[in-house]
Formats: structure tokens, sequence, C-alpha cells
């Protein structure tokens, strides 16, 4: 699980901070986020959303790292991190959670 190793070394697309997508995205590998998108996310790998992201929509990958805000659901098949700074406001569905103490969840479970 590249999530917790080497983080630096595995990711394939990254969403800067000044970058806003009107759209799904969809990516082969891991995706660190530090902008806005404003639809879906899919990975067959990591995503990674850092401090002051947004993701308006659902996030389903392998493994996530939650630091910015989800107005969606989380749909992760293995591990999923939701860090202080993370504010979720949907559903989070996955085999392991790891919740570090002043993150945020609403949903409607």
């Amino acid at each position: 699980m590249s999530l917790l190793k080497n983080i630096n070394n595995n990711i394939s697309s990254i969403i800067g901070p000044e970058m806003e997508i009107d759209g799904n995205v969809s990516v082969n590998g891991d995706l660190l986020i530090y902008g806005t998108i404003n639809g879906d996310v899919q990975s067959d790998g990591d995503i990674i959303s850092a401090k002051n992201s947004t993701v308006n929509g659902n996030i389903e990958s392998k493994n996530a790292s939650i630091s910015g805000i989800v107005k969606g659901n989380l749909i992760i098949k293995s591990k999923v991190i939701l860090k202080k700074d993370a504010h979720l406001m949907g559903d989070l569905k996955a085999s392991i959670m790891s919740l570090i103490e002043y993150f945020t969840l609403n949903s409607s479970s």
C-alpha cells in the first residue's frame, strides 16, 4: 500500500492548488489533489487530498488519505485515513478506517 510508504515516489497525477476541474476525473495510478474538483474522482491506486483541497463529488479508489473537504461519498476498497483537517459530507465505505482527531463527518447514515 503506497499510501503509507514513499508517497512521493508513486504519485502519477497532481491537481495543483490553483487548478479547478469541472467534470469527472479518472486516473490510472495515484492522484494528489491540492485544488478543486467539481465531479466524481476514480483511481485504481491511492487518492490523497491535501489540506484546503475540495472535491464536490464521490471518491472511489483503492486507498485514500483525506485532509481536505469532500462533498460526496467515499468508496474505498482498502484503507481510508481521515486526517485532522478532513471534512466529509457524505457516506463512507471502506474495509479499514484510520481516524485522526478533529475531523468532521456529516453522513446520511
